[in-house]
């Protein structure tokens, strides 16, 4: 059963649906759920490696470390909702950007492997190539989300009334734009560092199209 909802279309539609709640929400309760379709897609992308036996780890010690590790996100998650140790704010906003960038991440290399293997260009082809954009997308705004809530400073808005939209709407608009070079100005990172990460985001994207599309015209045969 499960292994058919690993289908490539269900993962990219999960992926559009979830990028359309982190922008439109405005309650913690979207936001929520938007974090519990994200976790859907790190685990339907990492299935072969979670759950098929193809290793030293058996899958059950694999299953078993996944759901540890949401347990620990979802932990540090209500820690700083009820703000119980607020001295530790930061570190737990850390540890929770960087479980889910890893993850990500992780689902982000099966993507391309499977890529890389493909010898034939079909409709579950694009819609894999499509869902490792939308990572990309996605990674880079959970950094940005971090950076939002540990200094609500680092980025400049240009129109206040934005200010009426939540740190994870920002952060996923802004990452989209970036990752597309779009660059409306309206919103503008501060420090340093940001500028770095949003300038490696760009040239990212710009990369993945054009070794994707490469790849995928290598694969397509105009005489079929």
């Amino acid at each position: 059963m499960l292994k058919h909802l690993t289908n490539p279309y269900l993962i990219c539609f999960l992926c559009i649906i979830s990028i359309v709640i982190s922008i439109v929400s405005n309650s913690l309760h979207l936001f929520t759920l938007s974090n519990c379709i994200f976790f859907a897609i790190i685990f339907l992308s990492n299935y072969n490696n979670l759950y098929v036996n193809n290793g030293d780890i058996s899958r059950n010690k694999r299953l078993q470390m996944f759901i540890l590790i949401i347990a620990i996100y979802l932990s540090f998650s209500l820690f700083n909702f009820f703000n119980l140790f607020p001295a530790l704010r930061n570190i737990f906003i850390s540890i929770n950007s960087v479980i889910k960038v890893s993850y990500f991440i992780w689902g982000w290399i099966q993507i391309l492997s499977t890529l890389s293997k493909r010898q034939k260009v079909n409709g579950q082809t694009i819609a894999t190539a499509i869902t490792g954009y939308l990572f990309i997308g996605i990674i880079w705004s959970f950094v940005y989300f971090s950076f939002w809530q540990i200094n609500q400073n680092s980025f400049h808005i240009a129109d206040l009334r934005d200010f009426q939209m939540k740190p994870w709407n920002l952060s996923m608009y802004f990452s989209l734009i970036t990752l597309t070079t779009v660059g409306y100005g309206d919103i503008i990172p501060i420090y340093r560092w940001l500028m770095v990460f949003t300038t490696f985001e760009a040239i990212m994207g710009l990369i993945y199209m054009a070794v994707i599309v490469a790849r995928l015209v290598s694969l397509y045969d105009i005489f079929d």
